[in-house]
């Protein structure tokens, strides 16, 4: 090679990993310079006999370092000890322990049989050494690889089941660590709040992220904290831990799914620490714990977060039946704002039932708030008050692209929204027209009646108020824009014949049979009384929004002109999106023959 360490560098970091091991094997003088490279990280391996060889290597310099005579200096060493210190970034601590576990033939070989000590035989003397286990092994290697620094570290129920194997965090530098998230599991796993609270001022320095999802704080016992010394990646100690417990944790992510029991002096203790020591410098929140506990916890902590901006409640996922009622979110809100926050981002997950309190609480970050996402509240009139208050509100989301099949998306009613102020005869008008960019939400109460003139009227006065937002780029009035249809056992329209390519859209019959069953969609659920993109419903004011990029109007039962549809294309020149129009034969039609990369199908 170059033989010019600069060089080789630059040569090799641009190289895959499996490139640089072919170039590994070319001859020694190769094998000896690309080395180096090659343990540099120690990725995944999903293949058997890469598994092996890994735990061989680590293996065979565990068993050379329990040999007691001296090795020559010019004697041949194990990779590992040769390559160690190269090591800088490892997968899953759970993929390395897997990987150090003895194969399954000889574990299944041992079960049967004990197996006999291994015997190392040196010209001096002969050694019997038990079979190491992983932890053993894990330990060992972590403690060769001095200069590793891993950015995530996750600790799981696994580490947690026997409290002496987070003894591998003796050899291990926690000070590049960036993302720490820590899943205790079942309560019963013995995890104390001297223990939790050492792992976190090891990571001090460089964190960034911290995930806890920690049910229950044990009060110590003889496998506790006291037998866990945090050490550097050289193996000597650092600081003692009164003075480490003085320092200021920086990480500015915090995600609390659970929040520990509070019931004896030792937890107690912990969270006493924790909220002024760790949450000062946290700017985003992420809350998904439950209960009054939960929730006074949380308050608390809240009032230490100086630099708080985005605050994100409840989960995703609604299986466990688990929610934040109204008022529980409207008592942290305020405990933000009365600890001096200026939030940006908001939002309430499909566990958080945000509603007239919570928005009332709102009110007091209306002057900063940016981002507001939910997707179940109750108080069209609530929604409306923050809109109206909202000086830079940019994102107004209560609708998304997942479907949703127990949730009641959110709505506003046309008399709410409007907000129509009698004295001038005009909308009245709200801070945030100029910067609102997104709007997803319902819009409904215009039932079609045999009063013309009153739904014509209430429709153009929606459009109007629209109109405002001359900023807006993306306009939802609708849900899912996957567009799971309707279906009937019927002749489909020819809008969409077996000859489309992907088949997503159909249109029901015009025709009924009452022999026929209907095979409705579980998933669907139609807007009856909301806005229909008509001349005489009064759609000209959307020409003002001439930055509007998308349009959604899926599940609205509407009806959509064809000339209509020719106009928007005309006046809206940076349209690129347009869902669910597929009801509107015509219009429908229209834009699949002249404007086909408009529509996403």
């Amino acid at each position: 090679m170059f033989d010019v360490p600069e060089l080789d560098n630059m040569l090799y970091m641009g190289l895959d990993r499996h490139s640089v091991v072919q170039c590994a094997r070319v001859n020694k003088k190769w094998n000896k310079t690309v080395s180096p490279y090659v343990f540099q990280e120690i990725p995944r391996l999903p293949k058997k006999h890469h598994q092996e060889a890994f735990r061989r290597i680590v293996l065979e310099d565990y068993l050379q370092e329990q040999e007691k005579s001296p090795r020559p200096p010019s004697g041949p060493q194990p990779a590992l000890a040769k390559y160690g210190h190269c090591v800088r970034r490892i997968c899953n601590l759970n993929n390395i322990l897997l990987y150090l576990k003895p194969p399954a033939a000889n574990a299944i070989k041992a079960s049967k049989t004990k197996k006999p000590a291994k015997t190392i035989k040196t010209k001096s003397t002969t050694t019997k050494v038990e079979e190491p286990s992983a932890d053993d092994l894990l330990c060992h290697f972590l403690k060769r690889c001095r200069n590793l620094q891993q950015d995530e570290l996750s600790l799981t129920k696994q580490h947690f089941e026997l409290p002496e194997r987070l003894g591998f965090m003796r050899h291990m530098s926690l000070t590049s660590i960036r993302t720490l998230s820590i899943f205790s599991g079942d309560s019963s796993l013995a995890l104390t709040a001297s223990t939790l609270q050492l792992i976190l001022i090891g990571v001090s320095s460089s964190l960034e992220s911290l995930t806890l999802s920690v049910s229950r704080l044990h009060k110590e016992s003889a496998y506790g904290a006291s037998q866990l010394t945090i050490t550097g990646g050289d193996g000597q100690e650092k600081e003692k831990e009164d003075k480490l417990a003085e320092r200021w944790i920086h990480f500015k992510t915090l995600k609390l799914l659970d929040i520990p029991a509070t019931d004896h002096a030792a937890a107690q203790g912990f969270w006493a620490w924790f909220w002024p020591t760790c949450s000062r410098h946290v700017t985003h929140l992420e809350f998904c714990a439950w209960g009054p506990r939960s929730v006074r916890s949380m308050s608390f902590g809240i009032g230490h977060m100086k630099y708080l901006e985005k605050a994100h409640f409840g989960r995703t996922e609604t299986e466990d039946h688990v929610e934040l009622e109204d008022d529980d979110l409207a008592v942290m809100i305020a405990a933000g704002a009365g600890a001096g926050q200026s939030w940006k981002d908001v939002r309430f997950k499909s566990t958080a039932k945000a509603g007239p309190a919570a928005f009332h609480a709102l009110l007091q970050h209306a002057s900063t708030l940016d981002e507001l996402h939910f997707v179940r509240h109750a108080g069209s009139a609530a929604t409306v008050a923050l809109l109206a208050t909202c000086q830079k509100l940019r994102v107004l989301a209560a609708l998304d692209n997942k479907d949703r099949p127990n949730i009641q998306f959110p709505e506003v009613l046309a008399e709410d929204f409007i907000d129509w102020d009698a004295g001038t005869g005009m909308v009245r008008p709200w801070p945030c027209a100029l910067t609102l960019e997104t709007i997803q939400i319902k819009i409904r109460g215009m039932t079609r009646t045999s009063e013309a003139v009153n739904y014509v009227q209430l429709q153009g006065r929606v459009f109007q108020r629209l109109s405002r937002f001359v900023n807006l780029q993306v306009l939802w009035l609708g849900h899912d824009p996957k567009l799971t249809p309707v279906v009937k056992r019927r002749r489909q329209c020819a809008t969409a014949s077996d000859e489309d390519e992907d088949g997503d859209f159909y249109i029901d019959s015009e025709e009924d049979d009452d022999d026929e069953e209907e095979m409705e969609d579980p998933w669907s659920e139609r807007q009856q009384d909301c806005l229909t993109m008509t001349w005489e419903a009064g759609v000209r004011p959307l020409a003002r929004l001439e930055k509007l990029r998308e349009l959604n109007l899926s599940r609205m039962d509407i009806e959509f002109e064809e000339t209509v549809a020719h106009w928007i294309i005309m006046v809206l020149p940076n349209l690129r999106k347009i869902r669910g129009v597929e009801n509107s034969v015509q219009a429908y039609s229209f834009l699949k023959q002249h404007h086909p990369k408009l529509i996403r199908y």
